[in-house]
């Protein structure tokens, strides 16, 4: 728990698994809203370096696409020497600059609500090299690609900037011109005068690979100040300077005060170990917000999104929360703020739950409407008593029994639905007019009334631990450089068993090699032929990696190559739990396996053994010994329709395709169907892991602002199929995190053409800390109505994310 004037708790152990290095916890983060003018304030008493300084700390976005979300500023006049600023664009790049012109702007956008984003901002302009004299680094690693780069001229030949002089600074406002306030939670937050330090002075990567915050145990300077925010017994106590230094800060328009208002709230970077014993505001996480990424294009989302209001076209909107609820018990409430007309709504529904609708609108949406009505599949009925300005209406959520409670000022108003089919649950939340008002909150502040027994505030430090805590140890994307000889390609924290090469660089074909049918034996997605052998390919399989020849496919000079890998497990094993015999190498603990058969003469269905224990959500298969498609099986799919992975065709059926179906043992299958009778064949199968995998689809809206798809991690790779209408732009699209290492993530292989790399801005996409956004028009990612399948496997749990 917080302690008014205390630091952060050194605790032991984390409930979801991860323990920050060095136990170090921020307890609590500050909420600043545009609509409140709110901001800190310090004048220093005398100058400090304005030419060395760092600055760091740790945000999270609750505004995107606006221009100027300061983060901090100095200075007070239109120059760029007596001005500089640090802040985002209307693009959602990163910006630090003067009064007149920026020095850098990101090529990077930061547009992900749903987590928290590490800051490290150093300048030293006595450095002799204008790359060195002015740097940012986002969750430890150093920015390096800009849209703008003014360096040179403007943070060089030691030059002394608008930072750190003897006059006013603010903390999310903007000092020159209009008054300017950001839209962001911020935590522990640091300035360090007189020195330029790089981002392991305030973290460091944990064993699973997240950047963590530690203690900062250097020197400050003379102006600089550590903001934790962890005191909030009194609105001003929130701006104490724990360096030491006493460089305090004026807290202005920012409030400690219970209910919606109070800005000092639990939402941190840092999963915390408190027993939650639904009061709210307990528990240290990354809390749930409403999603910008994921809301009607009528509704307003502000206050931390945590505040909702109606359009003006006065219709029917919702917004989606940031977390899915798969299982547990959960708690939230809904105060009303200003009701017009009986029409705030709010409730629960699956991905499927049309933004442009009320909770309750669809088969697997179940909502509430003010005037006393609970809606399903767009069917309303009578429950309870209608609500009224002040009312304070909880929902909870029991994702194991299936049912949906509603309390109203903290009393039950009995079970609205029960029988609620196994699913992902979002909190939704929705209003009709302009001028209605709701606010929500998930347990970052003290609730209104105590949440039933056993019910839980929605952060990521309740979420449970997932499987997969460390997924680059089972799945991982590796890029490399050709040589035009032999070379070894290693640094995997697997050894793989299943490798798929592309040569970025040119129109060569797809590689698909795995142990099973061993090294050197190859297969191309983009083609219908028959496994060859190739001896100056992949050569071997290693511990870490895999050995490559001189093949130009593989290896040309110069080249880049991206290796997307596997891992299926230790040992091939025969597998009988089929009709016939297989040879299986399974991973069921990252729902991956390699399954090598005979297919049998003649027509008719068989099975063979995955060794998954699970039913697959999608399955390749392909003939080895004989020419023909690849065919594809996903869940998402009606029974027995396919895909095929070398074309670009809509999904299709063929009578009975995968024979007697998929089970959690075996893979149906049918010869003259999906093998060729008599055939050697191979089929790659992945079942549906949380937090590490996912299989689904969503539904195209033709617009560069597209749908936002939940997956429960950060995406390191996703597999893409437009399965509608089919055509030549409803190729089949692999993107993942290093190709870019950044948003937008723009880099395109297509597995069913030889294509080298493009990066069409019709086909970006956004990776979050908890899914993917479309934001292009491409039609085998986004055509208007049409059904787009994807494979997603992560680079991060939710529960651990840092936003990208």
């Amino acid at each position: 728990m917080s302690v008014p004037g205390g630091v952060n708790s050194l605790l032991l152990s984390l409930s979801a698994g991860v323990t920050p290095p060095a136990g170090y916890f921020i307890e609590r983060s500050l909420r600043f809203n545009s609509s409140d003018s709110a901001y800190l304030s310090r004048t220093p008493a005398s100058a400090g370096n304005r030419k060395t300084w760092t600055w760091a700390g740790w945000v999270k976005r609750s505004r995107i696409g606006t221009a100027q979300e300061t983060l901090f500023t100095g200075g007070n006049s239109n120059t760029d020497t007596s001005w500089m600023g640090i802040g985002f664009l209307s693009t959602d790049a990163l910006f630090i600059g003067g009064a007149v012109n920026n020095f850098l702007v990101t090529t990077q956008v930061f547009r992900d609500t749903s987590a928290w984003y590490h800051f490290v901002v150093a300048l030293d302009t006595t450095q002799g090299t204008a790359a060195n004299t002015l740097k940012i680094y986002v969750n430890g690693v150093q920015i390096t690609i800009f849209s703008t780069d003014n360096r040179a001229t403007k943070t060089s030949s030691s030059i002394d900037l608008g930072i750190n002089q003897a006059l006013a600074h603010s903390i999310n406002a903007q000092t020159v011109g209009s008054a300017l306030y950001g839209n962001h939670y911020l935590a522990d937050i640091y300035f360090i005068d007189n020195q330029a330090l790089n981002p392991t002075s305030f973290g460091e990567f944990d064993a699973n690979g997240i950047w963590q915050p530690i203690a900062y145990s250097g020197s400050y300077g003379t102006n600089g100040f550590h903001l934790p925010f962890d005191d909030n017994s009194t609105a001003a106590a929130l701006g104490t300077d724990t360096s030491g230094n006493g460089n305090d800060w004026a807290v202005i328009n920012i409030s400690v005060a219970a209910g919606a208002d109070n800005d000092s709230l639990v939402d941190v970077p840092t999963n915390g170990t408190e027993t939650d014993t639904g009061l709210g505001g307990e528990v240290r996480g990354n809390y749930c917000t409403l999603n910008p990424l994921q809301q009607g294009t009528q509704l307003s989302t502000y206050d931390g999104l945590l505040k909702v209001t109606g359009g003006g076209s006065n219709a029917y909107n919702s917004a989606f929360g940031t977390i899915g609820m798969s299982s547990g018990k959960w708690y939230w409430e809904q105060t009303l703020e200003a009701l017009v007309s009986q029409d705030i709504q709010l409730g629960i529904g699956n991905r499927d739950a049309p933004l442009a609708n009320f909770p309750g609108s669809t088969s697997r949406s179940y909502g509430f409407s003010s005037n006393n009505a609970k809606w399903n599949n767009s069917a309303s009925a009578a429950y309870t008593t209608s609500w009224v300005n002040g009312d304070v209406v909880g929902l909870a959520f029991d994702a194991d029994a299936g049912t949906l409670t509603l309390y109203k000022n903290g009393s039950s108003l009995g079970v609205a639905f029960s029988s609620i089919p196994a699913d992902t649950y979002f909190p939704i939340a929705g209003a009709y007019n302009s001028s209605s008002i709701s606010v929500l909150n998930f347990g970052q502040r003290p609730f209104a009334y105590t949440a039933p027994s056993g019910f839980k505030a929605l952060c990521t430090a309740n979420l449970p631990t997932p499987v997969v805590t460390k997924p680059s140890e089972y799945m991982d994307v590796k890029l490399y450089t050709g040589n035009g000889s032999t070379q070894t390609i290693s640094g995997l924290e697997f050894s793989p068993d299943l490798v798929w090469i592309k040569n970025r660089a040119q129109a060569d074909n797809h590689k698909l090699l795995d142990t099973v049918r061993g090294a050197t034996e190859e297969l191309e997605s983009n083609t219908t032929d028959a496994e060859a052998t190739n001896a100056d390919g992949l050569t071997a399989f290693n511990s870490d990696g895999f050995d490559l020849g001189a093949d130009v496919e593989y290896n040309t000079s110069t080249e880049a190559y991206v290796a997307w890998t596997w891992d299926a497990g230790s040992s091939t094993v025969t597998n009988n739990d089929g009709t016939i015999t297989s040879q299986v190498r399974a991973n069921p603990s990252a729902g991956s396996s390699v399954v090598t058969l005979t297919s049998p003469t003649g027509t008719g269905n068989f099975s063979a053994g995955h060794g998954l224990g699970v039913t697959p959500g999608m399955i390749i298969v392909k003939s080895r010994d004989a020419a023909g498609p690849w065919y594809v099986y996903h869940k998402s799919l009606a029974t027995d329709y396919y895909l095929r992975l070398n074309a670009t065709d809509a999904a299709a059926t063929n009578g009975a395709q995968w024979g007697a179906g998929m089970t959690s043992s075996v893979l149906g299958l049918r010869a003259s169907y999906s093998t060729v009778p008599g055939a050697t064949t191979v089929a790659y199968c992945f079942a549906p892991v949380e937090g590490y995998s996912a299989f689904g689809s969503y539904t195209g809206n033709g617009s560069a602002d597209g749908p936002f798809v939940f997956c429960s991690f950060r995406p390191r790779w996703v597999m893409f199929k437009e399965t509608t209408t089919g055509g030549v732009t409803s190729n089949w699209i692999i993107k993942d995190s290093s190709r870019p290492a950044y948003n937008v993530t723009s880099g395109n292989l297509y597995p069913n053409l030889s294509l080298a790399e493009d990066d069409i801005s019709i086909a970006n996409v956004d990776f979050a800390a908890n899914g993917f956004k479309i934001r292009g028009t491409y039609a085998g990612l986004n055509a208007s109505g049409s059904v787009i399948v994807y494979a997603a496997f992560a680079e991060s749990p939710f529960q651990y994310a840092r936003a990208r």
